[in-house]
């Protein structure tokens, strides 16, 4: 009689052809500072095609950036067109900013406008080194994201399977988001949630939080 071999299960794996959700989410940053994606202290590289799954507006802080506008992007990595180091049919989150967000709307609003669900196509996020002036006539340079997308093949994660995961799960990131308020800086002004103040040096305007229970 041929025994077993012995099996640890404590984490548990994932089924064959299944995507997975982490309880605790993947966090794939994309760094403006280093041009790079990045995931903890680990540099990864820049090469990264994805499918994106779900998309939400936030406000606030996050890292070293206070008080914008966020786009919380949810997606999976496709292998055509991704050479860094992150784990495929598995769901990852990323935040984008400023520039980068203002370019993946660009992209997604004229592709709805020509009558295409963005969704269904594979994005192809790219680092462009870019440089600003400092208020002490100082250079500095950053990277911000363009965004470009392809037509999906069979070689992709399906959009069944794709479907399936975004019925099956509820996408929370309550670490990313613990300084932030659900909408966009607009809507929360509109919804009355936080009101503007005249003595932003930069902006003109100085956001402030109202009570929660205002």
């Amino acid at each position: 009689m041929t025994q077993s071999k012995p099996k640890l299960n404590v984490f548990g794996t994932k089924p064959k052809g299944v995507i997975l959700c982490p309880m605790i989410p993947y966090n794939l940053r994309n760094d403006c500072q280093v041009g790079q994606w990045t995931n903890g202290q680990s540099m990864l590289g820049d090469k990264l095609a994805m499918t994106i799954i779900a998309k939400s507006e936030w406000y606030g802080n996050l890292g070293s950036t206070t008080d914008a506008d966020w786009w919380q992007l949810w997606f999976v990595a496709e292998r055509n067109g991704t050479s860094i180091p992150v784990p495929f049919e598995t769901v990852m989150v990323t935040y984008i900013k400023t520039e980068s967000l203002g370019n993946l709307n660009t992209l997604v609003t004229t592709m709805m406008a020509d009558g295409s669900e963005p969704a269904e196509k594979v994005f192809l996020p790219t680092f462009v080194k870019k440089s600003t002036t400092l208020d002490d006539g100082k250079t500095a340079n950053y990277w911000a994201i363009t965004w470009e997308c392809r037509e999906r093949t069979s070689d992709d994660t399906s959009i069944g399977s794709l479907a399936a995961t975004i019925q099956e799960n509820v996408f929370i990131d309550s670490v990313g988001t613990r300084k932030m308020m659900k909408g966009s800086y607009a809507s929360l002004v509109a919804a009355g949630k936080i009101v503007p103040r005249e003595d932003d040096p930069i902006t003109g305007t100085k956001q402030q939080a109202l009570p929660s229970d205002s």
